[in-house]
């Protein structure tokens, strides 16, 4: 047994919704990698005051944690339209020596965490799987304020996952809920096999 196969036999129980299944089924077979060539990231409008906004905040705030943000990491081609499904993890960094990966949400509403750990573990999985071509093809972006890291780190280290939203989004986390049960489970089950997720509160956001 292994952390993918206790975490599928958490997931078989629980009523999932069509984006649930996307990432369960990139957990059991991850995307590869086809082709990118980040140049530099942009700074978020000015109007916008969601996500987007609150991660280009933390990355300039928190330079000793992170070294990179929206990375592409796995793609899918669609086999009738041709068209190259892209995706991104939202900060990449590092902590005591330990790679980092965070998927950042920021709602006015309660969120599910269970929906959002399935994509970081989902996102954990492509990034093992693609390691070496990201390293291969220097998938970082070009910017000065970029730190360098390697993909592989991923493969070999002890990684930490972060699932970081505002106050709102963590509303409805202490209620007894199957989701929030099997969440709770994955994480137990996650720490026993060396795969830490961490669960951050972003107060007043």
């Amino acid at each position: 047994m292994n952390w993918k196969e206790e975490v599928l036999g958490i997931v078989k129980d629980i009523e999932l919704s069509a984006n649930n299944k996307k990432f369960r089924d990139i957990i059991k077979e991850p995307w590869g990698f086809v082709h990118s060539t980040p140049g530099k990231y942009g700074k978020a409008d000015d109007k916008n005051k969601g996500e987007t906004s609150r991660q280009r905040e933390c990355f300039d705030k928190e330079k000793d944690l992170w070294c990179d943000l929206e990375l592409p990491i796995g793609q899918q081609r669609n086999k009738e339209t041709g068209y190259l499904s892209t995706l991104r993890v939202d900060l990449i960094g590092k902590m005591d020596s330990r790679p980092v990966i965070c998927e950042m949400k920021h709602t006015l509403k309660a969120g599910q965490p269970f929906d959002a750990i399935l994509q970081l573990l989902a996102y954990y999985c492509m990034i093992v799987n693609n390691a070496d071509k990201l390293d291969q093809r220097d998938i970082h972006h070009k910017n000065d304020d970029v730190k360098d890291f390697n993909w592989g780190d991923f493969k070999n280290n002890n990684p930490i996952l972060i699932l970081r939203a505002n106050e709102p989004y963590w509303s409805n986390w202490s209620k007894t809920t199957n989701k929030n049960k099997a969440a709770k489970k994955i994480i137990e089950v996650c720490k026993e096999y060396g795969l830490e997720i961490q669960l951050w509160i972003d107060k007043d956001q």
